[in-house]
């Protein structure tokens, strides 16, 4: 991410209602938003007062009673759309009064100025949360109004060389978004109010792929990139291959119709000494020594695993259990009467957020081209 070099323009639908004009050095008239950005502006500060607009404060320096209209939740929508336009990105401050960094300068604003402390507590933070929800509303009806967004495919070999490509309008038709788009935008608690969702399906064709096996993990590279009328606004960039699998009753298990002896181990979350936050060179190193010794499938015990370690049995060539639970409701046999204090496992958690956290790792973890079974628990 780079670094942002912004402006605040709060005041900027003030000044143009006074009809000041904005110059460059030879005196010709510019539009302030377009001048910024040539001189290297990427973005932009507006702030929304959360008294009402018609709440007046004085200004103690000047001795004068200021408004507030122009930062009202309208005028800053306005203002949004016009930043969003020039590509700029945008910070929204949810802003209600200097007092407390500034006393000599503003007072509080007078809805609030009898307020003991919770009570002021109280009034800004119901404020700020109907700030938030109108302007979200106000924000996506007025930016998605203007919004025509596509989505491009490229697929590359493992020689860099472009084999598909496709293009797929994002129609207009968003729906609220229910769980399972809130896990993939990576949520973990309750659906924002704002959050909505678009299914796309593209179909792109491959001629002759090479496949991926343990013997030869071949993978390919597929960039999306969703554009705005030609301007990007997101890039991901994932590894894919294509293989076939199949358990068969009396051949067994089937990689590209080849039957297959799977020799696994269990390799558990943590890297010994090293701890659970395991650096990717000590996955590596393992996984270098196993595939010596033979081995071509990896267990994940017995918990969700670090994404380092699917990245490289996909480019190192391992099929891997992806594991998503130790326990389920109850804990392990082994607990039961063993320890004088309550058990730490996951059946503590296990009601309140197995269907969170395992879809979460089903969704993160199925362009993995190395996974080949899911198991859902360690021990029942």
């Amino acid at each position: 991410m780079g670094i942002v070099k912004g402006v605040d323009l709060g005041w900027l639908t003030q000044l143009e209602a006074t009809k000041v004009s904005w110059v460059d050095a030879k005196g010709e008239k510019v539009d302030p938003l377009k001048y910024m950005k040539e001189m290297g502006v990427n973005g932009v500060r507006l702030r929304v007062f959360v008294n009402p607009p018609e709440e007046a404060y004085w200004n103690k320096k000047d001795n004068e009673r200021c408004m507030l209209g122009f930062c009202d939740i309208e005028s800053v929508v306005r203002m949004a759309k016009r930043v969003k336009s020039e590509g700029l990105s945008l910070m929204i401050d949810i802003h209600y009064s200097d007092h407390f960094a500034d006393p000599e300068y503003q007072d509080i604003p007078e809805a609030w100025l009898n307020e003991d402390f919770e009570g002021l507590k109280e009034k800004v933070t119901q404020a700020v949360l109907y700030v938030e929800v109108t302007l979200h509303a106000s924000m996506k009806q007025e930016l998605l109004s203007g919004l025509k967004p596509s989505l491009e495919f490229a697929l590359f070999d493992e020689n860099s060389v472009k084999v598909a490509e496709g293009v797929q309008r994002v129609e207009s038709s968003f729906e609220k978004a229910s769980g399972d788009a809130a896990i993939m935008t990576g949520l973990d608690e309750a659906i924002p109010e704002d959050l909505y969702s678009n299914t796309l399906t593209v179909l792109l064709s491959v001629n002759n792929p090479t496949l991926w096996s343990p013997d030869t993990p071949t993978l390919y590279t597929l960039q999306i990139t969703l554009k705005n009328q030609g301007q990007e606004l997101d890039f991901r960039e994932e590894q894919i291959g294509f293989r076939s699998l199949e358990f068969h009753n009396r051949k067994g298990f089937l990689l590209n119709n080849e039957q297959m002896k799977i020799n696994g181990v269990c390799l558990h979350h943590d890297g010994g000494c090293v701890g659970a936050a395991v650096p990717p060179a000590i996955w590596e190193r393992r996984l270098k020594k196993l595939k010596e010794m033979g081995v071509n499938g990896i267990r994940c015990s017995h918990n969700p695993p670090d994404v380092a370690l699917l990245n490289l049995c996909d480019q190192m060539g391992f099929l891997v259990m992806d594991e998503a639970f130790d326990e389920w409701a109850l804990m392990k046999d082994k607990e039961v009467g063993a320890n004088t204090h309550e058990s730490h496992g996951y059946s503590t958690y296990f009601e309140k957020c197995h269907e969170w956290d395992l879809k979460t790792m089903l969704y993160r973890d199925r362009n993995h081209t190395s996974i080949f079974l899911v198991l859902y628990s360690s021990s029942f």
